[in-house]
Formats: structure tokens, sequence, C-alpha cells
């Protein structure tokens, strides 16, 4: 590997400087001595590597572990039934909307609501009122 190869990605570029970082020393020019990396000034780019590596690997780690999960039937069914509320043809499913038993909840019918269009409505025309006078 030549020293423009082992300089790449090290060098600092600014202006008026083109020069390679500490991380690579070119060698003694006119010597026989070859470019080498001095290991300290790569201890933080060590570190930074290490920590998204075993960010990475317990990301892939979760996403292999989902991904067995969805190719079990069971486990689609369970969601199908949690999540979207899904039942088999020959099952009889039952929701339970409230806490309540049906004959605690039972009482005396109440006047609906106005719907929200309703009400959308009724601001318009209280908005297009002020903007009139």
């Amino acid at each position: 590997m030549g020293y423009a190869a082992a300089a790449f990605g090290f060098d600092v570029v600014g202006p008026g400087n083109a020069q390679p970082a500490a991380a690579v020393n070119p060698g003694r020019e006119g010597h026989l001595e070859p470019p080498h990396l001095a290991p300290a000034p790569l201890a933080a780019a060590d570190q930074w590597l290490r920590f998204y590596a075993r960010f990475w690997t317990e990301q892939l780690d979760a996403l292999q572990a989902e991904d067995v999960k969805l190719s079990q039937t069971w486990y689609i069914e369970q969601e199908a039934r949690n999540q979207l509320h899904m039942c088999f043809p020959q099952e009889q499913c039952y929701e339970v909307v409230s806490g309540q038993s049906a004959k605690a909840s039972v009482a005396a019918p109440q006047a609906a609501a106005d719907p929200w269009y309703a009400k959308l409505w009724e601001s318009v025309q209280r908005a297009d009122a002020t903007n009139q006078k």
C-alpha cells in the first residue's frame, strides 16, 4: 500500500493546508523507511468505531429476533388477534369495551351531541359573520 492509499481519509485539508494528519507518518524522504500509522491519534476513531459496531450489532440482533418471530405462524395469529381484533371463522370472539358489566352500564338514553362537522360549520358561519360587519 502506498502513502497516498494509507493517508486517504486522514488528510487535513484547509485553505493552503494539505498535510497528512499526525496519524500518518510519511517516513523520511530519500530513505527506505516506509510510511506507518501512529496508533495514538487513531484511538478516538477506534473508540467511535467500537461504539457503533456494538450499536449496529444490537440492532441487527433485534431485527433477526423479530424476523424469527414473524416467520412463526402462531406469532402472526397472536398479533392478528391482539392488534387487529381478528379471529378464525370457527371461533366466536368477544371484545370487552369497558370494564363494567352490561347491567351496570345500562342507563337512560342521552341526547346525541352535535357531530363534529356541525360544530365546524357553526364556527365557519360565526367567522364569516364577523368578517361581514
